[in-house]
C-alpha cells in the first residue's frame, strides 16, 4: 500500500509515521488524530455521498430508488462515520469541535454560510 503515498504524494506526519506498524495508516485521518497538535474543528456529512458513490463505488440512488443492500451500506458507513468522529468527542482536548449533520451530501450544507443546522446552529456559527 505504500505506493498510493508516492502515487498521490500524500504528507504523512512524522508523529504518527514514526508510531504506526503501517506508516501509510496515517493517511486517514482517525489515525493521524492523536497526532494532530492544532485545535480542530471538523465539518463533515455523516453520510458523503461523494466517499459512498465515487470513492467506495455504490452505485448511485436516492430514497425509493435504493435497493435495501444499498442502505444498509449507507447505514454501515454512517455508523463507521460515527465512529470514527467519536475521537473528537472523546477527545481530552477541549480545543476541537465537530459538525457532523445527517446529510447524504458531500459539501453542500456543511459550507461556511451552508444550510445545514443542529440545535439552529449551522456551520458558521460553530465555528465561530
Amino acid at each position: 500500500m505504500g505506493y498510493l503515498v508516492a502515487l498521490y504524494e500524500v504528507f504523512l506526519h512524522p508523529n504518527c509515521a514514526d508510531n504506526e506498524f503501517f506508516p501509510f495508516h496515517c493517511g486517514s485521518v482517525a489515525v493521524m488524530y492523536p497526532h494532530i497538535k492544532s485545535p480542530l474543528f471538523v465539518l463533515q456529512n455523516m453520510y458523503d455521498n461523494n466517499q459512498i458513490n465515487s470513492q467506495l463505488l455504490m452505485p448511485a440512488c436516492y430514497g425509493a430508488s435504493c435497493s435495501e443492500q444499498q442502505l444498509q451500506f449507507v447505514r454501515h458507513f454512517g455508523r463507521a462515520q460515527r465512529n470514527s468522529t467519536q475521537l473528537v468527542i472523546d477527545s481530552p482536548r477541549k480545543t476541537d469541535g465537530l459538525f457532523l449533520p445527517s446529510c447524504y451530501d458531500h459539501t453542500s450544507g456543511v459550507n461556511v454560510g451552508g444550510t445545514a443546522t443542529i440545535a439552529g446552529f449551522g456551520p458558521t456559527e460553530m465555528l465561530g
